[in-house]
């Protein structure tokens, strides 16, 4: 039942078209990370587990890994590391990382977020 749910929701939040390697989204810092990353997985029925290798050097991170893709949550860096140009730290960053031909869309993956209701998210600008 769940290999067929992952499957229909594969089928719905993908395109086929090659225009970028990464899909990006902001999701709204309600949640620490990890409570965050809890929803999200609940939502889109994947596990997701810290990063620890350090993969995304001073960004503390969430993983989870589909035959289809590769989800990072991203948060904040601890301030004396943090190099962005803009500190605002409204919105987690989600990365999804296609591992073959299909590449994820923002607009379903935003709207199969919202829907549920466990987060509120925006495709990034």
């Amino acid at each position: 039942m769940r290999r067929l749910y992952l499957a229909r929701l594969t089928r719905a939040l993908c395109v086929k078209e090659h225009r970028m390697k990464f899909t990006y989204i902001d999701v709204k810092n309600e949640y620490d990370l990890e409570e965050t990353a809890r929803r999200l997985g609940a939502v889109l029925s994947v596990d997701f587990e810290e990063e620890v290798s350090g993969k995304y050097e001073e960004y503390p991170a969430y993983v989870a890994v589909t035959e289809e893709w590769i989800f990072a949550l991203l948060g904040f860096p601890n301030p004396e590391q943090d190099l962005r140009d803009e500190r605002d730290n409204s919105y987690y960053n989600l990365q999804v990382q296609p591992r073959g031909e299909q590449l994820p869309n923002a607009e379903n993956i935003v709207t199969a977020i919202n829907v549920s209701h466990a987060l509120r998210c925006k495709v990034a600008d």
